[in-house]
């Protein structure tokens, strides 16, 4: 195995531990990211009213919240996506 393998095996390796260590920190970071990716594309389709935006970030939110009330999160998650087309 070479030297660069072996530091990307590292790295995966320490990101393992620590979403182990913080599994609420990594789901909200998870989260942002998600909300940040998929933001453009509904400006993009033309929903670039402020109601629209703050709903859109507001279906990642309950990911922040999945380990700690996982059935309260499927509860709330599942309506709303049906209401945003998904």
């Amino acid at each position: 195995m070479d030297r660069q393998t072996s530091r990307a095996g590292v790295r995966v390796g320490r990101l393992r531990d620590t979403v182990r260590r913080h599994p609420c920190l990594a789901d909200g970071l998870l989260a942002v990211v998600l909300a940040i990716l998929t933001t453009p594309d509904v400006v993009r389709h033309g929903s670039e009213s402020p109601l629209a935006i703050a709903f859109h970030l507001a279906l990642w939110v309950p990911i922040a919240f999945r380990r700690r009330a996982p059935e309260l999160v499927f509860g709330v998650s599942r309506p709303s996506r049906s209401c945003s087309g998904w």
